[in-house]
């Protein structure tokens, strides 16, 4: 299981390799849950530190994918 601090997405700089990791458990056929739920939690925690360091599509992007997470989450649980 991967784990995601907040530190490593509070400046953004993680922003690519979070989005690919994101894309890739969403498409699994078994979601880790677990971890989906860690990362949404922390991407919540971080979003007003992320915006400052990110373009505007950069942030459009992002939110998209968090939501996808956060849907799949929601309907699976």
């Amino acid at each position: 299981m991967a784990y995601w601090g907040l530190g490593e997405i509070r400046d953004g700089s993680s922003l690519p390799a979070l989005k690919t990791f994101l894309a890739m458990e969403l498409q699994r056929e078994t979601v880790d849950r677990h971890t989906l739920w860690q990362l949404i939690s922390g991407l919540e925690k971080a979003d007003e530190n992320i915006a400052k360091d990110l373009n505007s599509d950069d942030w459009e992007d992002f939110e998209k994918l968090k939501a996808t997470a956060q849907n799949y989450l929601h309907q699976e649980l």
